[in-house]
This record gives structure tokens, C-alpha cells and sequence, in this order.
């Protein structure tokens, strides 16, 4: 479809092949669905090929709400508007990326009573955070004292490790799956 109309009747995919008129329904159906991820429709699509009753609809919705003329023809204008609006709302959907700030040292060795560190910092935020899970709360100094050590050791006993209160890649897991499903709440 590309620059090419397409439409329910076949339009200009009339001159297109079987594979690519399917290829181009489907991207405009993948389109449509990630509007509607977004919050932007209202009916989710599955990218089928067929340009049905439902994606004949969604096309309506999306002409509708941007201004253009509710065809349900997947014109050059509408099929601009719709790659690029899909684009946008596909990068405000993905996932932001992990970090790994010490998974070299992590791996080597173990956090412990009495250091002070960038690392001990991080771990006392991501416990501040989940203080609400009967956590002691914690200063927030890079140094890993007795409250850290104490918050450790409940995070430890909570996903059945040896409860040393000492930071090993074990427990940065469990810290780290324990806070990410806290934030993503």
C-alpha cells in the first residue's frame, strides 16, 4: 500500500498482488491496534488481513477523530496519518529500559554491613520505595547500615533466601523484581 489508496472495494490495491494488498491490510490493521492500546480507539483490531466490518469501523473511528472524512477508505492522507500516529503512540508504549548499574561487582562479590557506595544508595532507595511492604524505613545515605541490613534481611525471608542481610545477586534480584513490581502498579 505504501503511497498507494486502499480501500474495502480494492481501490488502487486493485493493481497490487494478493500478498501485498493482505501485507498492506495488515499494517493497517497492526496500526489500528496499537491506537487502540494507546487509549485513542476504542476497538481493539487483530490484524487478520481482511478488511472487514471492524476494520472498516476502526478506519471511520480514526478519520473521525483527527478531522478527515469518515470513508472508511484507507486513502494516501489517511494511511500518512495513521503510520504516524501509530509510530508515536508505538514509542510512548515501549518499555523503558533496564538498567545495570553494578552486575559486574554484583556478580563478584557481596554487599555488606558498614560500606558506603553508589550501589548501597541504590539499594536504600529501591527499599524506601518498598517500605510499604513492612520494610524498616531507611535513611537514605549510601551507607549500608543496621536499618539496611534489617530491610534486607525481611526481603530475604520474604523470597526464602538465606536471610545473611548481606547483598549478593540473589537478593539484588529479588530487590530488583520486588521493585519493579511495585512501580509498574
Amino acid at each position: 500500500m505504501k503511497g498507494a489508496a486502499a480501500n474495502q472495494n480494492g481501490g488502487s490495491c486493485g493493481k497490487m498482488n494478493t500478498s501485498d494488498k493482505k501485507e498492506s491490510i495488515m499494517e493497517v490493521q497492526r496500526n489500528l491496534r496499537t491506537l487502540y492500546r494507546d487509549g485513542f480507539l476504542t476497538k481493539s483490531i487483530i490484524p487478520d488481513g481482511v478488511y472487514g466490518d471492524e476494520t472498516k469501523e476502526a478506519v471511520k473511528e480514526f478519520q473521525k477523530l483527527i478531522g478527515l472524512e469518515e470513508t472508511a477508505i484507507v486513502d494516501y492522507e489517511t494511511w500518512t496519518a495513521l503510520s504516524e500516529m501509530a509510530a508515536l503512540c508505538a514509542k510512548k508504549l515501549e518499555k523503558s529500559l533496564p538498567i545495570y548499574p553494578f552486575e559486574k561487582m554484583l556478580a563478584e562479590e557481596k554487599v555488606l554491613l558498614g560500606e558506603t557506595s553508589d550501589l548501597v544508595l541504590l539499594i536504600q532507595i529501591m527499599l524506601k520505595e518498598l517500605a510499604a511492604y513492612n520494610f524498616v524505613e531507611i535513611p537514605l545515605s549510601g551507607t549500608f547500615d543496621e536499618s539496611t541490613e534489617s530491610a534486607i534481611k525481611a526481603l530475604q525471608q520474604i523470597y526464602g533466601l538465606p536471610t545473611t542481610g548481606a547483598v549478593d545477586k540473589d537478593t539484588w534480584n529479588a530487590l530488583a523484581t520486588a521493585y519493579n513490581k511495585y512501580v509498574s502498579r
